[in-house]
């Protein structure tokens, strides 16, 4: 019997919010965590897979930027709307 995928809060909300979605299983490369890795192992396009990166700021405690697995989060351009 398969083990069943537990659900994360963004799973939770994304159910109360009637928001459809799939979880898609992957084994975890500890020596390559990259999106763009996970996107090769699913057989996807890099721009397919996005990743969520949280940053702490003073006028604004958390801002999520989510970008393509490929692109990477510029900070100096994020700074003035955090800080």
């Amino acid at each position: 019997m398969a083990q069943k995928i537990q659900k994360t809060n963004v799973c939770r909300l994304l159910d109360a919010s009637g928001i459809a979605y799939e979880l898609i299983e992957y084994k975890v490369d500890e020596s390559d965590l990259s999106a763009t890795h996970v996107a090769q192992q699913l057989g996807e396009d890099a721009d397919a897979v996005f990743k969520t990166i949280v940053l702490e700021g003073d006028k604004v405690k958390h801002f999520v930027c989510v970008v393509p697995g490929a692109c990477e989060v510029d900070l100096k351009k994020a700074a003035p709307v955090v800080h």
